[in-house]
């Protein structure tokens, strides 16, 4: 599994570079293992953690850059993405991260490493059967667009979009290039339930706190025209064996929040580090106040631990008879029908865990056992 993008499924890429947006230190990594702060803009363990761990690769997906790493680690799936980047090449310049090209370049460099330990032929078919993920594009318009008026002075709304959009085709095109066959694009979350965007566009941050519609507005139409795209690649290369999908992270996320409570989660407007505002970052550090985790009600699962996962993502903790499990919801999959290119059938995918013994024997607990299931959202 190789990943590129931003801080939604960067594993600590921004520790080895000259940056100073990094998370590499608490409370970031408080529920992560030996609360250890990896460098990921979380409590834990990111989205693409959880999908390593469920298909059986492993427990963690590891940052490319980081210079530990073994063949093994290299064989079975790295992430390439840096926090802070973006599709916009002046967006990672902002933050002086890895911009999406140079990430591609990184990937190309992964190809020689993997082929002067197993060849050539093995290794395209490596690739070939690879799973690649890519996230990002919120940082390209709520760091970027509306708050710099560099890119404003140059695009209408529409034409920074489809600014993007051609950014984004260029970088498929990129991985396609280098043999990526199956490719998962996420969407863009409901950017105006963020907490920074409500605190800096409500005309009172501290009483009213609903979502800023026009915000979460352009990313519905960002993702319709990304969605439609990726529908029309898939089809145009499914005859070459090739599996693109795009992934809507938006439902979920707007599911939970309307939903407030239902999922476990008491807090939806605020962040869970400072006053919950704006605090990101360098700004969310050992000095800072943090909330304590979701406290149910006591039929609900003991936490909920995915407060701190990127959009899309929830994960529940509990205890089924008696027996320890975690699930997981992992956006909705819009694959697309033979009928009309443009009409989706979305389905929630939840994913539920159970501890297995380690292959061999031996003391401690292997990887989660995955029981799959996936039903069609009614409409």
């Amino acid at each position: 599994m190789f990943v590129f993008g931003d801080s939604t499924v960067d594993p600590g890429n921004n520790n080895f570079i000259s940056t100073a947006f990094r998370s590499n230190f608490h409370p970031y990594g408080q529920d992560f293992e030996n609360q250890t702060a990896t460098g990921r803009f979380t409590n834990g363990r990111l989205t693409t953690d959880f999908v390593a761990s469920y298909v059986g690769l492993k427990e963690y997906l590891p940052p490319y850059l980081d210079p530990n790493l073994s063949m093994e680690d290299l064989m079975t799936g790295v992430s390439f993405a840096s926090a802070g980047s973006g599709f916009d090449p002046l967006t990672p310049r902002i933050s002086e991260v890895i911009d999406m090209p140079r990430q591609l370049e990184y990937f190309k460099e992964y190809k020689r490493r993997v082929e002067s330990a197993i060849g050539k032929q093995k290794m395209e078919q490596h690739i070939k059967r690879a799973v690649f993920l890519i996230s990002a594009g919120t940082n390209d318009f709520i760091v970027n667009y509306y708050a710099l008026p560099i890119r404003r002075k140059t695009y209408t709304l529409s034409g920074y979009q489809q600014f993007l959009f051609q950014q984004v085709k260029q970088f498929l095109q990129g991985l396609w290039e280098e043999g990526a066959r199956k490719i998962a694009v996420s969407g863009l979350p409901p950017m105006g339930c963020l907490p920074a965007v409500i605190t800096l566009n409500s005309y009172n941050a501290l009483l009213q706190r609903g979502c800023i519609e026009k915000y979460s507005f352009v990313a519905r139409q960002f993702n319709l025209m990304l969605q439609n795209e990726v529908n029309s690649m898939h089809f145009g290369t499914a005859h070459l064996g090739a599996k693109i999908y795009f992934v809507d992270i938006y439902a979920p996320l707007a599911d939970m929040i309307q939903g407030k409570g239902r999922l476990g989660f008491d807090e939806v407007d605020t962040g869970c580090c400072g006053s919950g505002y704006l605090e990101a970052g360098f700004l969310c550090n050992p000095n800072s106040i943090k909330c304590l985790g979701v406290i149910p009600r006591q039929d609900q699962p003991r936490r909920a631990a995915g407060a701190g996962l990127p959009p899309g993502a929830q994960t529940i903790p509990a205890r089924v008879r008696g027996e320890e499990t975690r699930s997981l919801t992992v956006g909705r999959t819009c694959t697309p029908t033979r009928e009309s290119r443009h009409e989706v059938h979305p389905a929630t995918t939840t994913i539920t865990e159970r501890p297995r013994p380690r292959v061999g024997g031996g003391n401690g607990r292997g990887l989660w056992k995955a029981e799959i299931q996936r039903e069609p959202i009614k409409r």
